[in-house]
């Protein structure tokens, strides 16, 4: 699965990822069903969905394009919903995967 695709599937904030009882969960562990930004690359980066050289661009793509001066996770965490997350991932997505 790519990083969206993840997010699709569950969303969370202040951890990397969390399981079904809401407990922090390692990003790539078959519990996992929540993540953040960094747990869903994380996890496409594990699963080999990326390269380590797309996670790179993807995640240079995301602080290139955030309107603030805020970490990728701190931008998650201010986050209402998943919509502006899953937006983000998916335009790089598909300028780095398309790109490589």
């Amino acid at each position: 699965m790519l990083p969206s695709e993840y997010i699709q599937k569950g969303w969370c904030k202040l951890v990397l990822a969390r399981d079904s009882r809401g407990v922090t969960n390692p990003a790539w562990g078959q519990n996992a069903c929540q993540w953040c930004c960094l747990g869903a690359l994380s996890a496409a980066l594990q699963s080999g969905s990326i390269t380590d050289r797309q996670d790179g661009l993807i995640l240079s793509y995301i602080y290139d394009h955030l309107d603030t001066d805020d970490s990728v996770p701190a931008w998650n965490d201010r986050q209402e919903t998943s919509e502006p997350i899953i937006a983000m991932l998916q335009a790089a997505e598909k300028e780095v995967l398309h790109d490589n």
